[in-house]
């Protein structure tokens, strides 16, 4: 007897919705959240934000991150993690 079983998408109570960018094959974690919506609410904030500064980065020969949600694990963030702002980037970067 066949019988499709369909298996929703589940999310562990340690997974977050995080926004991220990649960085020389690095991934950072920006922000953290509890509904995907929130994520998405911030990762246009931030895609605007790099867009609004867009020329003052290429000038500044400074890389242009493309952020993206996903889910993390909880144990996956480093113990000293703390949220970086929309530029955070510039912090992990080395201004000529």
């Amino acid at each position: 007897m066949s019988k499709i079983i369909l298996f929703a998408k589940t999310i562990s109570k340690n997974k977050l919705w995080a926004t991220a960018f990649y960085l020389k094959g690095k991934r950072y974690v920006t922000n953290i959240y509890s509904s995907h919506q929130q994520a998405i609410e911030d990762c246009i904030w931030r895609q605007k934000e790099v867009q609004a500064y867009k020329q003052l980065l290429i000038s500044a020969q400074q890389p242009i991150p493309e952020y993206y949600v996903t889910t993390v694990h909880q144990s996956e963030l480093p113990k000293n993690w703390k949220p970086l702002p929309a530029l955070g980037f510039l912090l992990k970067t080395k201004l000529s």
